[in-house]
């Protein structure tokens, strides 16, 4: 009886390493909920260093939530937030100029992105295919989870075969 529960544990460990499960994503990639923030958005005192701790609590939810994320998406998200259509060259400077003093970051082609506290920057990001019907474009994906996405999928196609 307890060898065969051994040999169950043992079984269901072994699935759990098969190279099929090890393409399946831990994480998914939701966007932040900013609605919680309505009550303090303010896009009147944007600009003013008064306003500084609502747009450093915005922004280190949004790198939390998504990150590592890109300077461009902190920037749109906050602007929305605030609702701005359009995220013009100020709104980027001062939301880039948050974003440094309160997250770790790292610098693509594409731009910078803002990694959270949990995990250290460059580190090795599992692929986060998104949760529900939001999409990122291939420039708004840090190449350390590209790296893992490419790999995952090298290694489905040479499973396959």
């Amino acid at each position: 009886s307890r060898g065969l529960e051994k040999e169950k544990m043992y079984a269901g460990n072994a699935v759990a390493f098969t190279p099929e499960s090890s393409l399946r994503p831990t994480a998914m990639f939701t966007e932040t909920e900013l609605e919680h923030f309505a009550g303090v958005v303010n896009a009147d005192k944007f600009f003013d260093d008064s306003y500084e701790p609502v747009l450093i609590d915005m922004i280190s939810l949004i790198v939390a939530t998504e990150g590592p994320v890109l300077d461009a998406v902190v920037a749109r998200r906050i602007s929305r937030a605030h609702g701005w259509q359009r995220t013009g060259s100020r709104i980027v400077e001062r939301v880039k100029e948050i974003a440094l003093k309160c997250s770790n970051s790292t610098e693509e082609d594409v731009g910078t992105f803002y990694w959270p506290k949990s995990l250290t920057p460059g580190a090795i990001v599992p692929w986060r295919p998104a949760a529900n019907e939001t999409q990122r474009s291939v420039d708004e994906v840090c190449s350390e989870e590209l790296s893992v996405r490419c790999q995952s999928t090298t290694t489905q196609i040479c499973c396959i075969n």
